[in-house]
């Protein structure tokens, strides 16, 4: 199944955007007919030389294959190109999975690829009443009380509603650096993103104040949650990042959109902060996963002892 990621859109988009280099696979039978597509975007962190070593291949979704006797075969195949294409170009390869293929499954292990039992929550959007019914009754409570007291919401892709929420998670990045494996892209990358019309923003409001947002990509059946972030301490009785949430599930069930894919929610089977706060939303948890592969494993251990380092010095 594709998604938003793989679209002509999204592969234009990142031509554009600076610190990153879009890439595409399509591998074709003798006939001419399509027999796997995958495309994913070269990005960085880090400055000066450091930049040149921390060069990451991330691809959402992972591959699509066509259906066919030898669709092992077709994988096979398309890893062994993806990986000498990128050996030298990346430190490491990503496929950031969307939906778990066990049959995949098998053949990237055989080829060596390091596999990482992620989670992940989605809410089936079947109406507002029945999708509110299922949070958490303090998370209801909370919204309910937020919008009584003047929480505003909205859905507009200003210039003014992209800066509040990039200041937002700007200062969330900053305090987080480590536990974020890609920086957060600049202001101009998310101002040219709302000009894609598969991309929502939410914006949440108090006394004239964004306290909260999120950016999403959006395709006929699903919202797929992408940044977010609220002032969740500041503004606690205000339950920003609570109200932002609800009012994306209402802008999907406004649209007809039957699905939120509220993305990571950690590792299976290992309780962490963010996965607790999104099981309050009555979603489905699901085993998604994520496959990774490092190409140039010297430099990536200096990477991260560099920001261990780091952490400590800040810490």
């Amino acid at each position: 199944m594709s998604n938003p990621y793989q679209t002509i859109e999204m592969f234009e988009f990142w031509k554009v955007q600076k610190n990153y280099t879009p890439f595409v696979f399509f591998l074709e039978s003798n006939n001419g007919s399509c027999l796997a597509f995958c495309t994913g975007v070269i990005t960085f962190k880090g400055k000066g030389r450091m930049k040149i070593h921390s060069k990451s291949a991330i691809i959402y979704g992972g591959p699509l294959i066509s259906e066919t006797k030898n669709r092992e075969e077709v994988l096979n195949f398309l890893l062994d190109k993806i990986q000498k294409y990128l050996l030298f170009k990346t430190k490491h390869i990503e496929f950031r999975n969307f939906f778990l293929n066990k049959e995949f499954k098998q053949v990237f292990l055989k080829n060596k690829w390091r596999y990482t039992p992620k989670v992940k929550y989605i809410v089936n959007l079947t109406s507002e009443d029945e999708v509110f019914s299922r949070f958490k009754a303090n998370k209801r409570t909370q919204i309910r009380k937020a919008l009584r007291e003047g929480v505003e919401i909205s859905y507009e892709k200003n210039h003014e509603n992209v800066k509040g929420v990039y200041d937002i998670l700007k200062n969330i990045y900053r305090i987080n650096f480590d536990t974020f494996l890609l920086p957060l892209p600049n202001l101009n990358f998310l101002f040219n993103l709302i000009l894609l019309e598969n991309v929502g923003l939410t914006t949440i409001r108090y006394e004239n104040k964004i306290i909260a947002g999120e950016f999403y990509l959006i395709d006929d059946s699903t919202i797929y949650g992408w940044f977010g972030g609220g002032l969740n301490v500041e503004f606690k009785n205000q339950s920003p990042m609570s109200v932002s949430n609800w009012a994306t599930m209402k802008y999907g069930l406004q649209n007809n959109i039957k699905k939120f894919d509220y993305g990571g929610a950690g590792l299976k089977n290992k309780e962490n902060r963010l996965g607790k706060f999104k099981s309050a939303f009555g979603g489905e948890l699901i085993e998604n996963g994520m496959f990774s592969k490092i190409n140039l494993p010297f430099l990536y251990g200096i990477e991260n002892k560099l920001f261990k380092l780091r952490k400590k010095m800040t810490f």
